[in-house]
């Protein structure tokens, strides 16, 4: 059996969020070109929800793991001097 990772569902959240707002898109695309206007309300609700949606992972992603915040090394400070020591 498939061993679930910790963030399976964070992951499976912003697949369904970027799939949801493309396919929305295209049909607010497609009702335009039929209607010559479109539901601006909704669609302001739309990706309102969207953007609560992954802000809500987002914070839970950073209260879950909070070591994990950025893959970078920080970077060593140069002495003024411009000497070596």
């Amino acid at each position: 059996m498939k061993e679930k990772k910790p963030n399976d569902g964070l992951n499976a959240a912003l697949i369904f969020c970027v799939i949801f707002a493309v396919l929305f898109t295209i049909c607010m695309i497609v009702l335009f070109c039929i209607y010559q206007s479109t539901p601006e309300v909704l669609i302001g609700a739309v990706f309102t929800a969207l953007f609560g949606e992954l802000g809500c992972c987002t914070l839970i992603y950073k209260t879950k793991y909070p070591g994990k915040e950025s893959d970078e090394e920080p970077e060593e400070e140069e002495d003024e001097s411009g000497f070596d020591s």
